[in-house]
């Protein structure tokens, strides 16, 4: 089977703002929950409800065919710093980027949630996957969902705990919960250049490249 995850990237950056985390890598966060036992052990044999019942290593029978990025982009200039960060995204596996707009005093995304949810539908309803990874917190995505789901598509919610939407929680089939303190590297791994320097988010909300 295959698992599609999709990445809504204004809100990963938001949780590095809040925590003074690096950024996230998309590809890495989104293969730790593909292959992690809240979805391998999906399909578990009968009688055996907890994952930690079934004997041996998980199976790998959900595999992690793309991942897609979706993120705001402003109307006027855009932070030179952002659009080589976003070239990173691009060259990573099987990984794909979405852009809407920013705009507003307010500096609001546009369009994100809608490009979101047309990919997530059409993917759904072409059986293109049959597990879905959604990385956002927004309430405004629970119809979504819920559409997804009607079509037999498990859908699993990767979120902070804290910027969950409880519709979004409750929809979900499963949720995995981000952990940014960096307790566990594997809950919000940095993003890092071909070199090996980390991607970081200064106090200002630009981004830049770690000097070593």
């Amino acid at each position: 089977m295959n698992a599609h995850c999709f990445v809504d990237g204004g809100y990963l950056l938001g949780i590095s703002k809040q925590y003074s985390r690096p950024l996230a890598d998309p590809r890495t966060l989104a293969s730790n929950i593909a292959y992690s036992e809240l979805i391998q052990y999906w399909r578990t044999p009968k009688g055996m409800v907890n994952p930690k019942e079934c004997p041996g290593p998980p199976h790998t029978s959900i595999g992690l065919a793309r991942v897609l990025f979706y993120d705001a982009c402003p109307d006027e200039f855009v932070d030179p710093k952002m659009e080589e960060y976003w070239r990173t995204i691009e060259l990573l596996p099987d990984t794909e980027t979405r852009f809407g707009t920013l705009r507003g005093r307010r500096r609001r995304q546009k369009g994100v949630d809608g490009l979101i949810a047309v990919d997530m539908l059409v993917g759904a309803f072409n059986g293109l996957f049959q597990v879905g990874i959604l990385i956002a917190g927004d309430s405004d995505l629970v119809p979504i969902v819920d559409a997804v789901r009607s079509r037999g598509v498990m859908v699993v919610v990767a979120a902070e705990a804290k910027s969950l939407s409880d519709g979004l929680r409750r929809v979900a089939d499963r949720v995995w919960t981000i952990d940014p303190s960096g307790q566990r590297l594997a809950d919000f791994p940095p993003m890092r250049t071909p070199e090996g320097h980390v991607w970081l988010l200064k106090p200002d909300g630009t981004v830049q490249i770690e000097q070593r």
